[in-house]
């Protein structure tokens, strides 16, 4: 097999890539051509995998949230987390819905953000992460040291936990599902607002290859990313994800459906 990692090699992710590839005895392509493995973000993935010359059958994604539909283009697909503070992967799964279990030797808590004890499935916090992966700190920075690596006040044992700032909640089958970050929370006309919860919902619905939502003059707008030029088909696209959020099978609370739904055919790239 050739493995192919889009990542420079001063992100964790080439660090991961490289040596798995190497470390199992197979091929790392420098320029990503004739693969058959890759590992990359998301929203680069369909250029490798549209590539003619490459014949992927197994992909990693990590690094953000996982677009719809990637599953099915690949025979073997996982949707990976982790900070590089825990060793770069501590959780994987097979669907971008989730970001899957604890990897062996990995800690997983759901910590309520106000009194500090931990979630039942369906309640959401922060994610803390135990373990043997996780880091001994930043360096030169004792400060933030103390405040992000803590003593694990859930075990007997005498370990570190890594505080993610990651907001997540356990499912019913014992996954991770990422909801976003607690410093992208807004607070709107009194409510508080989780705009990756918002983003989430959107690139669950048929049509949508990526979602953004910010705030904008005290509304709500989201924009989404079709891969169509086609204006028609966009404006029918609009209509249709107003009346998913709005309807009883939908998740979010009213204050948290969009004012404006604005399609674009992707998103630029920098």
């Amino acid at each position: 097999d050739v493995v192919g990692c889009n990542s420079t090699h001063i992100f964790d992710m080439y660090i991961l890539g490289y040596f798995l590839t190497l470390g199992s005895g197979l091929t790392l392509s420098l320029d990503m051509k004739c693969l058959t493995m890759l590992m990359c973000t998301p929203s680069v993935a369909d250029i490798f995998l549209s590539d003619k010359s490459n014949n992927v059958k197994a992909m990693f994604v990590g690094g953000e949230a996982a677009i719809q539909g990637l599953e099915y283009r690949v025979t073997s697909f996982i949707n990976g987390y982790g900070p590089t503070e825990a060793s770069i992967q501590c959780t994987a799964g097979n669907s971008p819905d989730n970001i899957g279990y604890p990897l062996p030797s990995t800690i997983l808590y759901v910590v309520h953000p106000d009194d500090g004890t931990l979630c039942p499935p369906g309640v959401s916090g922060e994610l803390w992460v135990g373990g043997i992966g996780v880091g001994i700190g930043y360096h030169n920075r004792p400060e933030l040291t103390a405040e992000k690596f803590i003593p694990d006040s859930f075990s007997t044992n005498s370990g570190m936990v890594y505080k993610t700032g990651d907001r997540v909640k356990w499912n019913e089958d014992g996954e991770i599902m990422f909801l976003g970050r607690f410093d992208y929370q807004v607070k709107l006309r009194g409510y508080r607002i989780e705009l990756g919860e918002i983003q989430a919902e959107l690139e669950k619905q048929e049509g949508v290859n990526g979602a953004l939502v910010v705030v904008h003059d005290e509304n709500l707008v989201a924009f989404v990313a079709s891969g169509m030029d086609d204006s028609s088909q966009n404006d029918a696209l609009v209509e249709s994800l107003m009346a998913e959020l709005k309807s009883d099978s939908c998740r979010l609370p009213s204050y948290m459906v969009p004012s404006l739904i604005l399609v674009l055919a992707e998103f630029p790239l920098t």
